[in-house]
């Protein structure tokens, strides 16, 4: 008996209450102790003693922790190639201007695949129309531009 309950209901409750916890929330928080609390429940049913269920309780619940830590870290468990979703997919992107990038009058705007952006020069320094940028920075709905490098001579 555990609190003046039979160990299988108490492991029970225990059970439930874990859960809840973790349905109740967003992120895994109990998980692992509803799985230790399980194993605990089935040890009481077998007629298993306190002094085995606690510990299993506790060993299940740690290891079922463990396993989950390192699965989360494990390259081929969480796919870790990020995909573009949205502004960032513009980082890097080339570019045309086609209103002359002006910083004291606020102005500029730039257009890549196919897409018009407001946009303003990483340097503060103006940037005429038909310039070729880069853009290297999304800030708000401004894209954050720098001039393409001209190619080399002779190359």
């Amino acid at each position: 008996m555990i609190l003046g309950l039979d160990a299988w209901i108490f492991w029970l409750i225990l059970m439930v209450l874990f859960l809840a916890v973790e349905a109740a929330t967003a992120g895994l928080v109990s998980i692992w102790f509803a799985a230790g609390s399980l194993v605990a429940l089935l040890a009481a049913a077998f007629g298993a003693g306190l002094w085995v269920q606690v510990p299993l309780a506790i060993v299940v619940s740690l290891a079922t922790l463990v396993v989950f830590i390192r699965l989360r870290h494990d390259r081929s468990f969480a796919h870790s190639a990020t995909v573009p979703t949205n502004a960032d997919r513009w980082i890097d992107a080339e570019a045309v201007v086609i209103e002359a990038v002006d910083p004291i009058r606020g102005t500029g705007q730039v257009k890549a695949m196919g897409q018009v952006w407001s946009a303003v020069s990483q340097d503060g320094k103006p940037v005429p129309v038909d310039a070729a940028v880069r853009i290297v920075e999304i800030r708000g709905v401004r894209a954050v531009i720098v001039p393409m490098e001209p190619p080399a001579p002779g190359g």
